[in-house]
């Protein structure tokens, strides 16, 4: 409402703003992610009749991405150590 302070409008006109804000920015950081994600090969693109382009994971990549997103065990955590008190 600061950006524009002439505008009225319901509680509903307000929700639908704040989740435009919101897709607009996920779009934005979703973008970025994915472009990151295909200049390390893992994911690879493909243009539609549209136009637009689509992405998949990239087959050949896949143990690697695996690898990466399995849980790690936790080093240097020892058991509880009992107090001295």
């Amino acid at each position: 409402m600061i950006q524009h302070p002439g505008v009225h409008g319901t509680i509903e006109d307000i929700v639908w703003w704040i989740v435009d804000v919101r897709i607009r920015r996920a779009l934005k950081d979703v973008r970025t992610a994915v472009e990151r994600l295909v200049k390390l090969g893992w994911v690879t693109t493909q243009a539609s009749r549209n136009g637009k382009a689509s992405y998949r994971m990239n087959p050949d990549k896949e143990q690697e991405i695996l690898s990466l997103l399995a849980p790690k065990p936790r080093r240097g955590i020892s058991s509880r150590r009992k107090s001295n008190c």
